[in-house]
């Protein structure tokens, strides 16, 4: 971000039988559909500048597309 390096992190729900009420980093991966699945709005130029730095355009789409996906489930 504007001020330096930002991270995601997530609160597992208190009634986790594993790990309650414990800070974690997301997890998940890219699916084949997320590279096929419509967006309502696509990634920021400076996300998609960061994310194509290692990845194709295709693919830095399909990331953004996953990390929407993985936090609604």
């Amino acid at each position: 971000g504007p001020a330096g390096p930002e991270v995601l992190m997530g609160q597992r729900h208190a009634k986790h039988r594993f790990m309650p009420d414990v800070m974690v980093f997301p997890g998940g991966r890219v699916d084949a559909d997320d590279h096929r699945q419509p967006a309502g709005t696509e990634l920021q130029p400076a996300t998609r500048r960061m994310l194509e730095r290692r990845a194709t355009a295709g693919r830095a789409r399909a990331i953004g597309i996953a990390a929407v996906r993985e936090l609604f489930e």
